[in-house]
Formats: structure tokens, C-alpha cells, sequence
């Protein structure tokens, strides 16, 4: 990846990017953050990494 040029090369980079992402990376995206919601609820908003791994 180039370094930073630009605020319109960097704005078209990051639709580019944007463009790239599939339903498939959605739904994974959305089961993750249901399952951290989850366990950050069941351990009362302590730590809760070490329960989803």
C-alpha cells in the first residue's frame, strides 16, 4: 500500500476497500460482536475475553 498522498486518493482507497466487503464478512462480523455482547452481559461488563476463546 502507498503512503498517504492525498484526501481524495485516500477517500477513493477507502471505498475501494469498502466495496470489498461481502455479506459473508458481515454476518461473521455480526455473530462476533452478538457472542462479545453476550459475554460481556453474563460477566456483569467485567473481562470477558477469556469466556469466548
Amino acid at each position: 500500500m502507498k503512503p498517504f498522498q492525498d484526501t481524495d486518493t485516500s477517500k477513493n482507497r477507502i471505498r475501494s476497500v469498502c466495496r470489498e466487503i461481502t455479506s459473508e464478512i458481515l454476518t461473521r462480523l455480526r455473530h462476533s460482536f452478538v457472542t462479545r455482547i453476550q459475554a460481556c452481559s453474563q460477566n456483569d461488563g467485567r473481562h470477558f475475553e477469556h469466556l469466548i476463546h
